[in-house]
């Protein structure tokens, strides 16, 4: 401290805010787990066909126009409506840590073309195999261990 100026520390933690930066006199706490991004999407997918099938929207091209997205768009994303159903409740159930997206729309294409669940099943477990750490399926193992189970004569 000088003669005549006083001074003060204030502590301060920057916060990224989009493009700008923020500050606040808390530190910022770890997110921890969320659901992976695609999992959104296709929660969007189930609600696109439920408006198509309710009859909301007469078509996919005019699901398009209210979406603002194009046809084709809308054909990928109620692609995957057509996953296997147990695959679809590990992309719903799934977490995954804040900056890391182990699992994109885009990954799930070559599965969704495969028209046999047992295919899917197959494709999907050779996808996610040794990403155990990066997305955390609860229940995943359990339910392939009791199936497997319940098979045996």
């Amino acid at each position: 401290m000088t003669s005549g100026s006083v001074t003060v520390d204030v502590p301060f933690f920057r916060r990224k805010k989009a493009k700008s930066d923020a500050f606040s006199r808390e530190p910022q706490s770890s997110p921890g787990a969320r659901p992976l991004r695609v999992a959104q999407t296709l929660a969007l997918a189930h609600g696109m066909k439920a408006l198509l099938d309710q009859g909301t929207v007469r078509d996919q091209t005019r699901l398009a126009e209210v979406m603002g997205v194009t046809r084709m768009r809308v054909s990928q994303l109620l692609n995957l409506t057509l996953l296997a159903p147990e695959i679809q409740e590990d992309i719903l159930f799934a977490t995954t840590d804040v900056g890391c997206e182990p699992l994109t729309e885009r990954d799930l294409r070559p599965i969704v073309r495969e028209r046999s669940w047992p295919k899917q099943r197959s494709l999907w477990d050779i996808r996610t195999e040794g990403h155990e750490q990066r997305m955390r399926r609860p229940g995943a193992r359990t339910r392939r261990k009791v199936a497997q189970i319940s098979q045996v004569p």
